[in-house]
């Protein structure tokens, strides 16, 4: 098996556990996030914080128009969360195939740890939960506000939560499949070993 085709492989497992994770949060905890999409940001082996990601879709314009709509149609929190939790309930993690790999966390405009993780050469994401565990290195870019991305997640954080402010920076983790590890490891990659 090449490096690439394991990448690949260790690519869907992890957007596979995502969309479950994710699924189990919004069906039963009213979206609060996991243990699992809160991974620790390490650098050189010293883990510098925990960060709260979102997994993007590919095809972002129709999604960003929906998002900013929720937020703008209605002035009430709740039933903004409301409106959301409707759209992620009915499907929206049901194919894997429609996430990019590319991963966003949104960070208050005077924190300390953004300037850390964009500055950093050697960044990973470790990831854990239930018995399930990714080390995922990444590279890290601050995105404009004119990114789709960055569009995607600061109209999903602002439905929860009202009080967002509207200066927050918002960082993209594209990972490096060909370096991630995996434990336990999808059964595909286990057998090739």
């Amino acid at each position: 098996m090449t490096e690439e085709t394991a990448g690949q492989l260790l690519r869907a497992h992890f957007l596979g556990w995502q969309c479950r994770v994710r699924q189990h949060a919004v069906r039963m905890e009213e979206g609060r996030p996991s243990e699992g999409m809160q991974p620790s940001a390490v650098i050189n082996n010293e883990v510098i914080g925990n960060l709260t990601v979102l997994i993007n879709k590919k095809e972002l314009a129709e999604l960003v128009a929906e998002f900013r709509y929720m937020y703008k149609k209605n002035d009430d929190p709740a039933l903004r969360r409301k409106d959301l939790l409707k759209v992620l309930v009915a499907g929206y993690f049901q194919q894997l195939e429609e996430f990019s790999d590319c991963l966003t966390a949104l960070f208050s405009p005077n924190s300390e740890i953004t300037n850390k993780l964009i500055a950093a050469s050697n960044l990973s994401l470790y990831f854990n939960q239930q018995n399930q565990k990714y080390i995922i290195p990444c590279s890290v870019q601050e995105l404009n506000s004119e990114n789709l991305e960055y569009q995607a997640t600061f109209w999903h954080n602002s439905i929860f939560n009202a009080k967002l402010p509207a200066d927050v920076r918002i960082l993209s983790f594209v990972p490096d499949w060909s370096s991630a590890q995996a434990d336990p490891l999808p059964n595909q990659l286990a057998v090739a070993m």
